[in-house]
């Protein structure tokens, strides 16, 4: 049985774990995307995603969720990096991180999700405190909230 993401998943022992959206995912996608989550992590020596979220109390699958979400909304915005700004922002960090081609039609969803942490930040840059930083991120979690309504199915 194929999955969203083209990964094997065994139809007895893989669940289904959340439906963000249209789009179901199963714990496999949810893990392998975690692990992608991680890579972009490493890339930026820690996310202001994740810092935020975690100072908003948002953490595990809500975060995963909230990163899914985020990224889908800069996809349909049309924000667009090229490749060559990307490899300035990370320089060796792609090396150091074990990032193999990241232009490959099999890293396309690390890149997503590359280009919505640089969306998160420069949309953050205009908050010069740390009140206003948690308020602008409220927001935009708001925001995306509505407009990607989410289930998560039971543990």
């Amino acid at each position: 049985m194929q999955t969203l993401l083209g990964l094997k998943s065994h139809a007895l022992s893989d669940r289904l774990s959340v439906k963000i959206g249209n789009v179901q995912y199963f714990q496999s996608e949810v893990n392998h995307l975690f692990k992608r989550l991680d890579k972009v992590e490493c890339l930026f020596g820690g996310t202001l995603q994740k810092d935020l979220a975690q100072k908003q109390k948002i953490r595990g699958l809500n975060l995963f969720i909230f990163q899914v979400k985020l990224k889908k909304y800069v996809i349909e915005s049309g924000f667009k990096v090229n490749d060559g700004r990307i490899d300035k922002i990370l320089k060796n960090r792609i090396e150091r991180c074990l990032v193999k081609n990241l232009y490959s039609t099999q890293n396309i969803e690390l890149k997503n999700f590359i280009i919505s942490e640089i969306y998160f930040q420069e949309y953050m840059l205009s908050t010069r405190e740390e009140s206003q930083a948690l308020r602008s991120f409220s927001r935009l979690n708001k925001l995306i909230s509505k407009r990607f309504g989410h289930f998560i199915y039971a543990k």
